[in-house]
């Protein structure tokens, strides 16, 4: 991100950069959260992906962590699960997932929480970050009121959050209910233009 010279909000809020690409604002989590999680995974038949920046690592490269680079343009994951953590990723079936959420939930206690932005992602996050934290801290070095300027578009229980601060708050189509109801309006589906819409 650095490289390109773009500002923005990544992660799910974990890292910011300004608009010359620097980073400003970081949450990683504790070396004990990604042991604890890697553990569970293993214990679980889940696949775990860490991401460090615009590094992605993984215990164990398969067809499920190939697929953040082959379907969501994300970095391919190499081999090798890293020592620093921004979140981490168990990818499952979202049945699975669903099901082994609240003994995570209770594994990890107040060392971090867990949202879902994809149906077969659960995403874990260092204590109290989340997408809306990432975005005030960019519009905090901006000087723009997230009340009264802000336009949020969001389509998953991770958005939510934000899109119930923001001046507007947008679902798309394809929303779950957690940002549905989180949002003043409700556009067409992100296949269908809701973006465009939305602006």
């Amino acid at each position: 991100v650095a490289a390109a010279g773009a500002g923005g909000v990544f992660a799910n809020g974990l890292t910011v950069y300004d608009d010359d690409g620097v980073l400003f604002h970081e949450r990683l989590l504790e070396t004990d959260v990604l042991d604890a999680c890697a553990a569970f995974a293993e214990a679980h038949g889940l696949d775990l992906v860490a991401y460090h920046r615009d590094d992605l690592t993984t215990p164990r490269v398969t067809p499920r962590t190939d697929e953040l680079a082959d379907r969501y343009a994300e970095p391919r994951p190499a081999e090798g699960l890293g020592s620093r953590a921004n979140k981490l990723l168990l990818l499952a079936d979202p049945e699975i997932l669903r099901e082994r959420r609240p003994a995570l939930d209770a594994l990890l206690g107040a060392t971090a929480r867990t949202t879902v932005a994809l149906p077969n992602m659960l995403e874990v996050l260092p204590p109290g970050a989340s997408k809306r934290e990432g975005v005030r801290a960019y519009l905090d070095r901006y000087d723009i009121d997230e009340a009264t300027e802000l336009l949020a578009v969001g389509d998953g229980e991770n958005d939510a959050e934000m899109l119930r601060a923001a001046a507007v708050g947008v679902a798309m189509g394809n929303a779950g209910a957690a940002a549905r109801d989180a949002a003043d309006l409700v556009v067409a589906s992100n296949d269908e233009g809701g973006a465009a819409q939305a602006l």
